[in-house]
């Protein structure tokens, strides 16, 4: 078999996704992209997908620009949701697993470099994108193949249906791009317009162009579906331009729309603003959209509001001349729902109060923004203290440190209180680990401590002759004396346990209690944890009550014994001594009637 050319010698059009790319070089080398992508080591299906070692190789043997690469790429960033060039899109806006071409372009290729000619271009895989901005002819969609790796290559898709291609591309029907689809290309193709839609995803602009498009033009119609493609095109190119133009241009729009309407109508802004009306409730919980969402009831509040208590779209304006929480937003970058949950630590407001609230004074934004300088993420606290996140959250239950949560799940670490700790780690005399010191990692290795409970022990000075290692950072730097010694800490029945504080109190495993727990010896409570409002399960004080006035776990015949667990283990193997049937695992709990035995 002779050996194929190995030739990878293409640019990288502007704008080309990477598997139109990889389809180019594989057909350049005589193979299809599977196989070419197989035989470089990487796989077809990384690079159509986006994934970054698939991109990288793909760059390092094509000599493309990376960063190119990545930006066509259009990874999946969640659900659905997809970063598109400089922009994001859902799958209702953007297709990456369609094959939608302009059929001038594909024969200009063609014609032009051959069977490496064919392309994919990362802004006409936009659906509401309709035309070429090049050649102004409509771009056509090519069918599928019956496999997903070959839909995928465009060159082979392209060939496969050149009469379609070249019979649209004889067509004389020329039609210009509309603003719109001006609008969405260069958002995809350059960095954001700098306007007030910057945050917007390319399927909040498209739908909201819509809605407030038909409201300008067909007031009459009540769903998009009932439009053709024609007037759909044009509704959103009248509603981007009033989108586009900013809050003066809105407004006006607005207004114009107010008056067209029935005198009896005008003073109801739900049928002023129609489908608009309607899509900006059905977006109002998006995270995007939060900044419009406030000028929207802030210009309904000054146009419709009959009395100032009025509640418009849920919100009801609290006083006249205060900040609003955008105006928060822009000037001390906090926002307004953690504003809110600010003022709720602050105890400024009632729970009903703050679900309605839309402004607050001057002075209340000043103590909102020294209240949040003082707070700190754990993520920040963690690292310039050198531990683990989950350490500092033991810290922070042993006290040690404070914190406080804003909203549901965000907990935040003030920052006086890391001040605090750092200063007096600082005032630590120097020394070095050695015969008469261990470092702090090791020393919670050696004596099988938490670190929590050593630096909790050396803040309230329970522990001392500690010093400090200059050659390292943080709370790692401490030295803890060979000898020190922690009072053993043990667990005590209180309340209900979580599944390890169990296991401790028990002197068992988790797996045992689990265990005991399906076989119905141990009952479990689900609570609400107040730091992340989930739902957390709890071991129950009664049920261990009634567990332990039946039953005994080897550690705590052990413990009362002061002896090994193994030890006694086996002792009882040799006395024919069993435990209790819990299947189907088998766990070391017995009769509480051994005791007397051993």
């Amino acid at each position: 078999m002779m050996a194929r050319e190995f030739a990878l010698a293409l640019d990288l059009k502007e704008m080309e996704t990477p598997a139109s790319f990889a389809a180019r070089l594989a057909r350049r080398n005589g193979l299809i992209p599977r196989e070419f992508c197989t035989d470089l080591g990487m796989r077809w299906p990384d690079v159509c997908s986006a994934h970054p070692d698939g991109l990288k190789r793909l760059a390092q043997l094509s000599g493309a620009n990376l960063d190119a690469l990545m930006l066509t790429a259009a990874p999946q960033e969640s659900n659905l949701r997809f970063s598109v060039g400089h922009s994001q899109a859902t799958s209702g806006t953007f297709r990456r697993t369609v094959n939608r071409v302009c059929p001038r372009c594909m024969t200009a290729a063609i014609q032009r470099e051959g069977d490496t000619g064919p392309f994919q271009r990362l802004e006409w895989l936009l659906l509401p994108l309709h035309v070429c901005r090049e050649h102004h002819v409509p771009l056509i969609e090519l069918k599928r193949s019956s496999y997903t790796h070959s839909t995928l290559d465009i060159v082979a898709q392209t060939f496969a249906q050149i009469d379609h291609i070249k019979a649209a591309a004889d067509e004389d029907a020329l039609t210009p791009p509309m603003a719109f689809e001006e609008y969405l290309c260069n958002r995809v193709n350059h960095s954001p317009a700098g306007d007030w839609l910057d945050g917007w995803t390319l399927t909040e602009i498209e739908t909201g162009s819509v809605a407030l498009g038909i409201q300008m033009l067909f007031p009459t119609r009540r769903h998009v579906s009932r439009l053709t493609q024609n007037e759909r095109l044009t509704a959103a190119d009248a509603g981007i331009t009033a989108l586009a133009g900013g809050p003066d241009t809105l407004s006006e729009t607005l207004g114009e729309m107010r008056l067209k309407m029935p005198v009896q109508d005008q003073r109801h802004y739900t049928k002023v603003l129609g489908m608009f009306y309607v899509w900006f409730r059905d977006h109002r919980k998006e995270p995007c959209l939060s900044a419009f969402r406030e000028w929207v009831r802030s210009y309904l509040h000054q146009e419709y509001a009959r009395r100032p208590s009025q509640s418009i779209l849920g919100v009801q304006a609290r006083r006249v001349g205060g900040f609003s929480l955008s105006e928060v937003k822009r000037s001390y970058g906090i926002d307004p729902s953690r504003v809110k949950a600010i003022l709720d630590n602050l105890g400024r407001y009632g729970p009903d109060q703050l679900r309605s609230l839309v402004e607050i004074t001057e002075e209340e934004a000043k103590e909102v923004a020294r209240y949040w300088d003082g707070l700190q993420y754990p993520k920040h606290t963690a690292k310039a203290l050198r531990i683990f996140p989950d350490q500092l959250k033991a810290l922070i239950k042993n006290k040690t440190r404070s914190a406080v949560n804003l909203g549901a799940t965000r907990q935040f670490v003030e920052r006086s209180s890391v001040s605090a700790l750092l200063e007096k780690l600082a005032a630590v005399e120097i020394g070095r680990a050695g015969r008469l010191h261990l470092p702090l990692k090791a020393h919670c290795r050696n004596n099988t401590v938490s670190l929590a409970r050593v630096v909790a022990a050396w803040a309230r000075g329970e522990l001392t002759g500690v010093r400090v290692d200059p050659g390292q950072e943080g709370l790692q730097s401490l030295l803890i004396p060979r000898d020190a010694e922690l009072d053993q800490q043990t667990q005590r029945l209180i309340g209900d346990l979580t599944l390890v504080e169990a296991a401790r109190y028990l002197r068992t495993s988790s797996t045992t209690v689990l265990a005991l727990r399906k076989a119905g010896l141990l009952q479990t409570v689900s609570c609400l944890n107040p730091e992340t409002r989930f739902m957390k399960i709890y071991v129950a004080k009664t049920s261990i009550e009634a567990f332990q006035n039946h039953y005994t776990t080897l550690g705590q015949l052990a413990r009362e014994r002061g002896v090994a667990p193994i030890h006694l283990a086996r002792k009882l193997d040799r006395m024919g001594i069993e435990t209790i049937e819990c299947c189907p695992t088998n766990v070391r709990v017995y009769p509480v009637d051994v005791r007397r035995l051993v």
